[in-house]
């Protein structure tokens, strides 16, 4: 996330006790720690990344390592939080953060910091504007599960491990060929393909699941590149809705039958 939104506080939050330093300057941490733990019969390796700046405002050096470091940290993850000041509501920054996670087909949680500052009615009626913001500005992560936490009240931090054990479940999950086969006659039936250009006619042939972490589907498919972006939006809901993947990007390809690896059409 973004730099001063609670990040390392939230880490010693955690653990209850200070394992990485925070201060109210934002910036104070420069570089992505490692902290590898057990918890319920699961092995983690938590790292705190530095708070990542618009590019604009990057100084360089020191600084423009940290936001790289931190870029890495998310290419070498599993699953990413990323943490959104209560406060100041969702800002462009954390939307390019929250893509840039998508592109690299991550899981992702999002955790609401600073919930502290307000209570009561106050609390929930922010948290309600708060939700309907996200579903506006991160429309395209509707599968990522939302906690409002308070690192400082350490309150409702440790459903975010819970939630990433699930999304790790998630991520490797393997559907059976023949569940695949059922699910895309039933999907195709539902709402049929309609992309034409002359004579050519996009179809959908045939789907199989060849990775897991993250899971990847392979559409083959006539003149895939005649697709409409947003028939591939609705067959990944369509597989969302039959079997879940909550909490995970998943990987899309669309290919000519036959074709193995060759040009191909992604999402």
């Amino acid at each position: 996330g973004r730099p001063n939104v609670g990040k390392s506080t939230m880490v010693n939050a955690l653990f209850g006790k200070k394992i990485v330093i925070t201060s109210e300057i934002p910036g104070t941490t420069r570089d992505s720690t490692e902290i590898p733990f057990d918890y319920k019969d699961h092995k983690f390796t938590l790292v705190d990344t530095a708070g990542i700046r618009r590019r604009g405002k990057l100084e360089r050096g020191i600084e423009k390592f940290s936001v790289l470091r931190s870029l890495s940290s998310i290419d070498l993850s599993d699953i990413c939080v990323l943490i959104l000041d209560f406060d100041e509501g969702i800002t462009n920054q954390d939307c390019h953060v929250s893509e840039y996670i998508l592109e690299e087909k991550k899981g992702l949680i999002v955790m609401v910091n600073k919930i502290d500052t307000l209570s009561g009615a106050d609390r929930e009626r922010r948290e309600n504007e708060f939700i309907y913001d996200l579903k506006e500005k991160m429309a395209y992560i509707p599968w990522a599960p939302l906690v409002f936490t308070s690192a400082l009240e350490r309150k409702n931090i440790f459903q975010v491990l819970e939630l990433a054990a699930e999304i790790s479940t998630q991520r490797r999950k393997v559907v059976a060929q023949e569940d695949l086969n059922i699910w895309l006659d039933a999907t195709l039936k539902k709402f049929p393909p309609k992309g034409t250009r002359g004579k050519r006619r996009f179809d959908v042939v045939s789907v199989e699941q060849v990775e897991s972490n993250p899971p990847c589907f392979v559409f083959y498919c006539h003149w895939p590149e005649i697709m409409h972006f947003s028939y591939g939006r609705y067959l990944e809901n369509e597989l969302r809705a039959a079997f879940s993947f909550t909490g995970t990007a998943v990987r899309m390809i669309f290919r000519k039958p036959g074709d193995r690896g060759g040009r191909r059409k992604s999402s």
